[in-house]
């Protein structure tokens, strides 16, 4: 929740934080309706859009965030999506703080001052 805090401050005007809510303990009648309306297994925790004009490049693009505490491992289908996730030109990143979400989203947007 800090990071999704920070981020509503830092990131450029216009900007969406989305959060998918799929973690936790659930039925399995609930996972499975989930995954009938399209849930992904090991999908990252907040989507994050930003407009063009804000990426250092020019060139908009999705970007995903996994969440972890410091010692927070990823399950396997994390890092498959992940993967399939940087091979269709999103940019992804795992974090475990608000510096490191600043140091990965400052390198290829221009963030607002905190």
């Amino acid at each position: 929740m800090t990071i999704v805090a920070w981020l509503r401050l830092a990131l450029p005007d216009n900007s969406i934080v989305h959060h998918s809510p799929n973690e936790g303990r659930h039925t399995v009648a609930y996972r499975n309706k989930q995954k009938k309306m399209g849930m992904q297994k090991g999908w990252p925790d907040l989507e994050l859009f930003v407009p063009d004009q804000s990426f250092i490049s020019g060139t908009g693009r999705p970007i995903f965030l996994e969440v972890k505490s410091k010692k927070g491992t990823l399950k396997i289908a994390q890092t498959e999506i992940l993967g399939r996730l940087r091979d269709l030109a999103c940019y992804v990143c795992v974090v475990r703080s608000i510096d490191e979400t600043r140091d990965f989203l400052s390198e290829i947007i221009k963030l607002r001052a905190t």
